[in-house]
């Protein structure tokens, strides 16, 4: 259809439709398939245009305010569109393709110089094979949800904003550097990073292959949602992909963010170009990454003292969490030794002396960042009590003993750990449900080592937890047991000094925390079988655990309330286990294995070994 066009009101057009000449609508304007045709054809938009495929064809123009063929100022929302030539002006409202744009020509120009009233370009996946160029003016916003913008030998002009949302990213590839392939940020833009996104995979916010970047002066990098960090100094990439072959070096990056700002006051924020982020600045840009370097300012929570201790800093937290972990596992033990009450209904002996022995290898990969080897032994003896025998009381002491290091942003200290506990424990059951609960007292030394500088943390806390289980029986002979409960620790506050050739260079003091374990999860049970007099029943089990007391510890000098030095602690895990319990009337024999992983790339592997005898 050629011709005028002036639309009040309501227009549906089925199938495949094309318009030619001038068209205004004013109303509302839907087509299942709509093709905007011709070099002299101009179809503007003021109010809302909608269906499933739209194609803008025209007279390719660099300049945009000659020849237009397309103008929006309301509400244009397709399904996908296409755009292979002509100039297309988007003064106001919002354009939304949903599915997909694809550019083979032509040129886009978001906004005005003027004015208050805001263009919202929204694309999921952008895809331009042409020479299509985008300008970004003052009042216009590019949005890139959850999708990438390609540019191929092409050239993208932000003026005003870029804004990169979720897993959205800008890539500038063209592999012909003859065909002018280029990316240009221009000056008093802001280019708007959503740091939860970007940084939680350590995705480059922009790649370039033998393409140039240009940032002038003036232009602003904006980061958003900058929560928490786990380190006082971070890098996170910003750039990288200048493989610079065909590329002047000179040429690829040219000016940079003069303006960087974050929405956490806490940090500082600088851009380098470097090699790896440990790296000192490169001259030359050939190969390199532009790092974000996050620096924690003084006085913040965030920050570390560079005079302080590195062992003192690094060590608190394995301290906190290695007293914690060998309180559970003579808790396991108790909570082991209660099973009992499942499988004996009338007892042959009502006393009982009983041995564990642990091992442990344990890798914490982010945040606090460590690793321990630990052998320990739980001993424990107990009796049956009640009119028929369904409770049991006992006491329990425990030892451990554990070597490791530091991983992260202060490796290089060795600690070796020793902790014993003193425990009384119980448990009661009444039919198919059974609790059982202990109380407890832990107390632990941890010596470290950093270069010349010792510390020795001694620590104390004290215990107290307790499990509901409740067994089913789905099919004779194989039991269900889901179970619920809480482990609670109690580390008390702790001064320790540190020292280096035979004299103390700084005095500490860890904080008391209060850290609290909520495990849920379920075991289950194959049918007893007899081998050499011994029955054995092989046994699986499932718990996901979530901490739900302290999660951060802190540190500072003694009598000093400003500056303290908080790390974070590890959180949520998953175990699983697998194993047995073999019995004969006067002896037990017990063999578990679990695997652990969860939150900071936590993994741990873990035996138990149990030898019991009966009185």
């Amino acid at each position: 259809m050629r011709g005028t066009l002036d639309n009040e009101g309501t227009v549906k057009l089925t199938g495949a439709s094309t318009l030619g000449g001038k068209t205004t609508n004013k109303g509302t304007f839907t087509a299942d398939t709509l093709t905007l045709n011709g070099a002299e054809s101009l179809f503007t938009n003021e109010k809302t245009l909608s269906g499933k495929n739209l194609t803008i064809s025209g007279v390719p123009n660099s300049d945009p305010t000659q020849d237009t063929h397309f103008v929006n100022r309301g509400d244009v929302r397709f399904e996908t569109v296409t755009i292979n030539g002509g100039n297309i002006l988007l003064e106001t409202g919002t354009f939304a393709p949903a599915n997909m744009l694809t550019l083979e020509g032509g040129t886009v120009t978001i906004g005005q110089d003027t004015g208050a009233d805001k263009t919202a370009f929204h694309a999921a996946n952008i895809s331009n094979n042409a020479k299509t160029a985008f300008v970004v003016k003052k009042t216009g916003m590019l949005f890139v949800d959850d999708g990438t913008v390609t540019t191929t030998d092409s050239q993208l002009y932000l003026g005003q904003a870029l804004d990169l949302r979720q897993n959205g990213s800008l890539s500038v590839n063209n592999s012909t550097l003859a065909k002018g392939g280029s990316a240009h940020i221009g000056a008093d833009s802001v280019t708007t990073v959503d740091f939860a996104a970007i940084a939680a995979g350590n995705t480059p916010v922009l790649t370039t292959d033998n393409g140039t970047l240009t940032v002038d002066a003036g232009a602003k990098l904006k980061l958003i949602n900058i929560s928490q960090v786990n380190s006082a100094l971070a890098h996170y990439e910003v750039a990288n992909g200048f493989t610079l072959e065909n590329v002047d070096p000179a040429k690829a990056w040219t000016g940079g963010w003069d303006q960087v700002d974050g929405d956490n006051a806490d940090f500082e924020y600088q851009l380098s170009w470097k090699d790896n982020p440990d790296d000192a600045e490169s001259a030359t840009l050939k190969d390199k990454t532009l790092y974000l370097v996050l620096k924690a300012k003084p006085g913040t929570a965030h920050y570390q003292d560079p005079n302080a201790a590195p062992g003192a800093f690094s060590d608190g937290p394995v301290s906190a969490e290695a007293i914690f972990n060998h309180g559970r596992a003579a808790t396991n033990g108790m909570i082991g030794r209660s099973a009992i009450l499942w499988h004996v209904e009338t007892p042959e002996h009502d006393r009982a002396l009983w041995v564990d022995g642990f091992g442990e290898d344990r890798k914490v990969g982010d945040g606090i960042g460590y690793q321990y080897r630990r052998l320990g032994v739980v001993v424990g003896t107990d009796r049956r009590v009640g009119d028929h025998d369904q409770g049991l009381l006992g006491i329990a002491g425990s030892m451990s003993r554990a070597n490791g290091e530091t991983t992260q942003d202060w490796a290089g200290t060795d600690f070796k750990l020793n902790a014993a506990g003193l425990y009384a424990y119980g448990a009661y059951r009444d039919d198919d449900q059974l609790i059982n609960g202990h109380v407890g007292y832990v107390f632990q030394n941890n010596k470290m080592t950093h270069g010349a500088e010792t510390a020795t943390v001694k620590l104390r806390m004290l215990t107290m937890g307790a499990t509901l289980s409740q067994r089913f029986e789905p099919k004779e002979s194989y039991f269900v047991t889901p179970h619920l409960g809480f482990y609670l620790g109690w580390v008390l506050s702790s001064d320790y000094s540190i020292e280096a050739n035979g004299a103390t260079t700084a005095n500490k003091t860890m904080k008391r925390m209060t850290l609290i374990d909520l495990p849920i999860g379920a075991t289950f049970e194959a049918p007893k079988r007899n081998y050499k007099g011994w029955d054995v029943t092989p046994f699986a089990d499932v718990t996901y655990t979530k901490p739900i007391g302290d999660t951060t510890l802190t540190v500072q000098d003694q009598g000093v309330v400003a500056n303290p030095i908080v790390r974070n602690l590890s959180g949520a895990s998953t175990g699983v286990s697998l194993g047995f319990t073999s019995k004969k009337p006067d002896y037990e024999f017990d063999a578990r294995y679990r695997y652990s992983f969860g939150e900071n790339k936590l993994r741990e592997h873990a035996l138990m070994l149990r030898m019991l005898k009966n009185f």
